[in-house]
């Protein structure tokens, strides 16, 4: 299969084709159009969206019920023409490139993303035929050529509006410490002198041998010792005592 030949078109012919757009479409044609102060030899279109955001939370009985909205973001879509032949009413600030027009057309519009993304700039205004939008960025930029407009640079460009805060300081005063109250201590021991041990009577083996007698004369012994006036060292136990007296 034979491939078709490329025909391009010399440059008075484009020029031509050019300056016949731009005087077929006078409404779109207007400089005052621009992105960061870039303007360009033709606006072709122009798309804005704004849009309220409503919140909605399903509950258990099946609905979606909404308590709040707020706006999002402005968007707008931009598409514009920029051509290595200056029209008579082209923007000059693309001119003494020398890649030409449409290659540093690119590159500042490209410069605008970079710039933001390693903070050296900061948002931009961009004014359109309908508003003045501020605090924009370039979030997307797409351009296409073929045979036709190979020394054209017809892009969009998708902006959108930025929201930012402040962040505000202030002085902090920290608490006064609260008084601690305070703790209940012990009275302190008071001075007794010098105190004598008091004696140790060693009674347990006694009073194991006078319960080892009891058991044995059923309760006698007690009695016998009771009878010759000798005190005892264990109690004696509970159990009846017979009436007649042992010696």
């Amino acid at each position: 299969m034979a491939a078709t030949p490329v025909t391009l078109l010399p440059p008075t012919e484009l020029q031509r084709q050019l300056t016949q757009f731009a005087l077929d479409n006078p409404p779109v044609v207007t400089l005052a159009r621009n992105i960061a102060g870039l303007t360009f030899d033709a606006v072709i279109s122009e798309s804005h969206v704004s849009e309220l955001q409503v919140t909605e939370n399903p509950i258990e009985t099946g609905v979606a019920i909404a308590d709040h909205c707020f706006m999002r973001p402005l968007r707008v879509t931009i598409n514009a023409v920029v051509s290595d032949l200056k029209l008579p009413s082209a923007s000059n600030i693309y001119d003494g490139s020398p890649s030409g027009r449409v290659r540093r057309a690119y590159e500042m519009l490209q410069q605008l993303q970079t710039d933001l993304a390693g903070n050296v700039s900061q948002p931009f205004s961009v004014a359109t035929g309908l508003r003045t939008y501020d605090n924009m960025v370039v979030v997307s930029l797409s351009a296409t050529q073929d045979v036709t407009t190979a020394r054209l640079l017809a892009f969009t460009a998708e902006l959108v509006q930025v929201i930012t805060v402040s962040t505000a300081y202030a002085a902090y005063t920290p608490p006064k410490p609260m008084p601690r109250k305070p703790t209940h201590q012990a009275a302190k021991p008071k001075e007794q002198g010098k105190q004598q041990p008091a004696p140790v009577v060693e009674t347990k083996r006694a009073s194991l041998l006078d319960g080892a007698l009891n058991r044995a004369s059923g309760g006698r012994w007690s009695g016998f010792q009771r009878g010759l006036g000798v005190p005892s060292t264990s109690p004696a136990p509970q159990y009846a005592r017979p009436s007649a007296r042992y010696f």
